[in-house]
């Protein structure tokens, strides 16, 4: 009996070819089991690797903060309705309001102008909205949202909205709407 590597071979039952064909079948699944064993690894990595990226971007996400409206620029342009003072008042409003948009920068405000806005009047005042409001003015806006929050709800990162502050008898500005044009 003669042993060779973990083949146990009784010489008269096994020839050299016969012996030789069992060491190549060996050798093969050794091979097979390493390529797979390797791809097995990748995978794993891969996997973990999957995580600690969602995991980090939910934490980014969950600290996004409240919105950011310290250096948006406005354009006021020109009012014939109202002074730069009371546009700044309805600014005011807007942007505390838009401390409530978590991870969202707001980038500029324009006023939407005279007719667009007394034209929005109707529409806070209606069935809608139900508002009683005698005075109405809209801004225009840009602002971007923290792109750790886009990944996960699949929406843009940028935003291009409209918002509709009412008052009545001169008083204080109120957010009535926001969004789409």
């Amino acid at each position: 009996m003669v042993v060779l590597g973990r083949l146990l071979v009784q010489e008269q039952d096994i020839s050299t070819g016969e012996f030789m064909k069992e060491l190549q079948k060996n050798n093969k699944a050794k091979r097979t089991w390493k390529v797979l064993n390797k791809i097995l690894c990748g995978i794993s990595i891969f996997i973990l690797v999957w995580f600690a990226v969602i995991a980090v971007l939910l934490y980014i996400s969950d600290n996004a903060g409240p919105g950011n409206a310290e250096n948006v620029k406005v354009d006021y342009q020109t009012s014939q309705i109202y002074s730069k003072e009371e546009m700044e008042q309805a600014v005011e409003t807007l942007k505390v309001e838009f401390g409530q948009f978590e991870g969202c920068t707001l980038k500029n405000l324009t006023y939407a102008g005279d007719d667009y806005s007394m034209g929005e009047l109707d529409y806070i005042n209606g069935d809608i909205v139900g508002g009683d409001y005698d005075q109405c003015i809209v801004f225009e806006s840009y602002y971007t949202r923290n792109k750790a929050m886009c990944f996960f709800d699949g929406f843009s990162s940028e935003y291009s909205w409209h918002w509709i502050l009412g008052r009545k008898n001169g008083g204080e500005w109120v957010l009535v709407s926001y969004g789409y044009p």
